[in-house]
């Protein structure tokens, strides 16, 4: 019997958060210790969800902002509290 007390602690959860930031892994890296892309490891989750709504609102521009806006379009606002989360906790 699994009994989940909090679920970013739970395996499962692990698993399934991995498997939904597999698009991310390719420049962030696994677990968001970066790459070609940023370290998202470690960092606030405020400031990485902020990044990510800016990205999806058009707001955050840079030089992988047409990247990472087409990548978060169609993501819900939950979707990215989620990522955050994550990578902040890594």
């Amino acid at each position: 019997m699994l009994i989940i007390v909090n679920g970013y602690n739970s395996p499962l959860y692990a698993q399934d958060i991995k498997e939904k930031t597999v698009l991310c892994q390719g420049c962030h890296g696994v677990s968001g210790e970066g790459g070609i892309g940023p370290k998202l490891a470690g960092q606030e989750a405020d400031k990485i969800l902020s990044d990510l709504m800016g990205y999806k609102n058009g707001t955050k521009k840079g030089p992988q902002s047409s990247l990472m806006s087409s990548m978060v379009a169609a993501l819900k606002e939950e979707d990215l509290q989620e990522f955050a989360t994550f990578y902040s906790g890594q």
